[in-house]
């Protein structure tokens, strides 16, 4: 069992998609075009979900969904605070512990 199994996504994806998303937010500019950011973050969102680990795939979902709610208006802010606060919470405590800043796997992560 050395291995992601053929066709899941490895730790590496899923560090590489997180950090892409990442570096693709602190590049664009809301104000210049608000529709090309709320669509990139729906995607990016999406595709990290998509990547995540079995472990957090529940947390990236939630964000994914968080991202399209913000983007049509429909985020309802108490609710996403419940859901998306922990998610965030896991999200970070992993990537702290097995993703570099560069987006690649930390040794023996």
């Amino acid at each position: 069992m050395g291995g992601p199994l053929l066709g899941d996504p490895s730790p590496e994806q899923f560090c590489a998609t997180l950090f892409a998303l990442s570096q693709q937010a602190s590049q664009q500019n809301v104000a210049a075009d608000r529709a090309a950011v709320s669509a990139a973050l729906i995607t990016g969102w999406a595709h990290v979900a998509e990547m995540a680990p079995p472990e957090l795939k529940g947390d990236a979902q939630v964000m994914a969904e968080a991202a399209r709610q913000l983007t049509t208006g429909t985020l309802n802010s108490e609710d996403a605070l419940r859901k998306i606060s922990p998610a965030i919470q896991r999200l970070v405590r992993y990537t702290a512990e097995h993703c570099t800043q560069a987006g690649t796997v930390r040794p023996g992560g």
